[in-house]
């Protein structure tokens, strides 16, 4: 009973976020938000009409649905990015392309393994590059937030709102994965119980933020601000272009 509360009670929100966000204005500032609150809402529908009508195939789109809301999820993580760095696009753009590249090596790991492993199926495929990119997708939005914390650069309430329900909700998913994956995870059944209360918590967060539309805080990074983030992009460029060597390497092996 209480678990089909929570779950009309995420629909609703959704839908309110939804509506609110057309009638406003803001599902054009973020397209990529609000399509991912569509895909949301699209899986939802097609797993509850699977769940009744073809239950033996609600396994296998369980997985599809979910690989394509984290996808989603991932794009809104590069639309934070865009958005946050629209006043210096000289690092933004790099940046996008970076995000980018992570996300193909990440499909190439999981694809790999499963190959080496001589075992490909679609659904092993979706849940295991859902789980991966949860993992990046996590560790990105922390290091979003460090950066934006270090610097004391203010989002605005509406891109703020959206960053942080997305970091609750991505966190939650990752911290629940870690203890899942760990011998012994009977933790993770209680963490399981908590991820719906999570997601409703990160919905009424972004009912909140975006009920109204706020002014866009043109953020202008110190010069101190533009070398950290430039260091860290070219660390990390330095350390995805040695990983993507080393896969070329085995994959001509």
């Amino acid at each position: 009973m209480a678990g089909n509360l929570l779950w009309w009670a995420c629909i609703f929100l959704e839908t309110a976020v939804l509506v609110r966000g057309i009638s406003s204005g803001l599902a054009k500032r973020y397209r990529l938000f609000y399509g991912y609150l569509i895909f949301i809402l699209s899986g939802e529908v097609i797993r509850l009409i699977s769940y009744v009508f073809a239950p033996d195939r609600y396994g296998s789109l369980y997985w599809y649905t979910e690989l394509a809301t984290v996808i989603a999820s991932y794009a809104v993580i590069l639309e934070i990015l865009n958005q946050s760095l629209q006043s210096c696009p000289a690092l933004s753009r790099p940046l996008t392309r970076l995000l980018w590249i992570i996300f193909a090596l990440t499909l190439t790991y999981v694809c790999c393994g499963l190959m080496a492993n001589g075992f490909v199926s679609v659904s092993r495929v979706a849940a295991d590059l859902s789980r991966d990119l949860r993992i990046v997708e996590g560790a990105l939005l922390l290091l979003m937030l460090w950066f934006f914390g270090r610097h004391r650069l203010s989002l605005g309430r509406n891109l703020r709102g959206i960053t942080i329900g997305m970091t609750m909700w991505v966190g939650a998913n990752v911290i629940n994965l870690a203890f899942l994956s760990s011998p012994g995870h009977e933790f993770s059944a209680f963490l399981r119980e908590l991820l719906p209360v999570t997601y409703l918590t990160a919905l009424v967060l972004w009912c909140l933020s975006l009920w109204s539309v706020a002014p866009i805080s043109t953020i202008r990074l110190a010069p101190e601000a533009e070398r950290d983030l430039a260091m860290v992009a070219t660390k990390t460029r330095i350390t995805v272009t040695g990983i993507s060597e080393r896969f070329l390497g085995v994959l001509r092996q």
